[in-house]
């Protein structure tokens, strides 16, 4: 083990230290801003701004890395988000906040390209397969570690804010002082998601809906529950129950779909994020002075968790069950782009939703969008046959960080990076051998 991480181990610390800080500062700001009396809809568009910002990222950096080289990169994007993040504590006005969300998704973009693509260089093939979870293991612990810190110091005070900028100044460090040799700049992504949907209608419909699911939770839940009285430590380990919850979850449900139709698998998770949220979501609106039981508020958690976080590992498994050797990594930047939409959208949709239900409309759009979706698979499952299990490939937890995480994954083995759009356009027709849709 000392051996594999010896090579990587700056880019691990600087990844842990800046994905601390990403887990404190995503949980704090929408408790902060239900504290400063910032509307439902204001703190839906803080999170929209923040996913907006991260797809920009995604297509500004790879020109950023090749003009100044990965380490000023990071450098600009860390030292930009420790700044980013100390206004909050100066100007507390929503239009302020949602264009410092948009600066942060813009940052993060950049720090999950330069991270993946640097890790992916220094990463041999016979190695992908651990460095990749190990990486993986790393984004979950860094997210739970950043919810714990919420119970150093009170929301309301500029600690934590200071907190979170302190990790990502000090993410600068680790990288600034290594001595491994920079990788080449990342590849310009023209993600083609007609050309996706195409192959699979369930992997594209599905990573949007996720998106949409998973970003409205992110954004409005902290804020959705403190606003029916539940305390700062139930928050938190509610929120580091859904993390661990979905870590957990992701071996057997990805298992089980190595071995059955993955769409069958995905049904089942989505109708249970459908109930599990609905249920959240008719607890906290009929949560009364006495509020709820924290030890069933962690088990929701753990449950939503579970069943929320695994879909979108389900969704790029069934696309590369289709696409053609060497494709994976573009197509699943597709993906990428895809649920990052979503994620922009959702917030919108609880935002609006929050005026009207307190407390319940992230979960709602949560129930809503996973029931949706598991009733398109179905549809999709008596459409067409699933694809005969000796053609899968093997299920990998995937993280939501940045299309060159595709690359570290082992699935992509013998791809270098992020493929470049194919000559033949967007509209070409497909190749002889091109599965069909499923």
């Amino acid at each position: 083990m000392a051996a594999l991480i010896a090579p990587i181990s700056a880019l691990l610390m600087s990844a842990t230290l800046f994905l601390t800080g990403i887990g404190l500062i995503g949980t704090l700001l929408p408790l902060r801003a239900e504290i400063e009396g910032f509307t439902p809809s204001a703190i839906g568009i803080m999170g929209a701004g923040y996913f907006a910002g991260y797809v920009g990222g995604c297509f500004l950096w790879p020109r950023a890395i090749a003009r100044v080289g990965h380490i000023r990169a990071f450098a600009i994007a860390s030292a930009v988000l420790s700044s980013a993040v100390l206004v909050h504590a100066i100007f507390v006005t929503p239009p302020v906040w949602i264009g410092l969300r948009a600066v942060a998704g813009l940052c993060a973009a950049g720090f999950y390209l330069i991270i993946e693509s640097w890790l992916n260089e220094q990463t041999s093939n016979d190695r992908r397969g651990q460095v990749f979870s190990l990486y993986t293991a790393l984004n979950f612990g860094a997210l739970v570690v950043g919810q714990m810190l919420l119970l150093t110091a009170p929301p309301g005070e500029v600690v934590l804010i200071l907190l979170a900028s302190m990790a990502f100044a000090w993410s600068i460090v680790p990288l600034s002082l290594t001595r491994t040799g920079q990788p080449s700049p990342p590849v310009m992504l023209r993600p083609r998601l007609a050309r996706l949907y195409a192959l699979s209608p369930v992997g594209v419909v599905g990573c949007f809906l996720i998106g949409v699911s998973n970003g409205c939770f992110w954004t409005l839940a902290p804020a959705a529950m403190r606003s029916v009285g539940l305390s700062v430590q139930e928050i938190a380990f509610f929120m580091s129950a859904t993390i661990l919850g979905g870590a957990l979850a992701q071996w057997p449900v990805g298992r089980l779909s190595d071995r059955v139709d993955r769409r069958l698998v995905l049904v089942g998770t989505m109708i249970g994020t459908a109930v599990v949220a609905g249920v959240i979501g008719v607890a906290l609106r009929l949560a009364g002075p006495q509020g709820l039981d924290t030890g069933l508020v962690t088990l929701g958690g753990a449950l939503l968790g579970a069943c929320a976080l695994t879909g979108y590992a389900l969704c790029i498994a069934h696309v590369n069950d289709h696409v053609q050797a060497g494709d994976f990594v573009e197509a699943s930047s597709g993906l990428l782009m895809a649920f990052a939409v979503g994620a922009a959208l959702g917030p919108l949709l609880a935002g609006v939703g929050g005026e009207v239900a307190r407390g319940a409309a992230p979960f709602a759009v949560m129930a809503v969008s996973s029931a949706g979706l598991a009733g398109f698979a179905l549809y999709r499952i008596l459409q067409r046959a699933p694809i005969a299990a000796a053609d899968r490939t093997a299920f990998v937890v995937v993280p939501r960080t940045s299309p060159k995480v595709f690359a570290l994954d082992p699935r992509a083995e013998g791809e270098t990076g992020a493929t470049p759009a194919s000559p033949e356009g967007p509209d070409a027709p497909s190749r002889p051998g091109t599965p069909v849709a499923r």
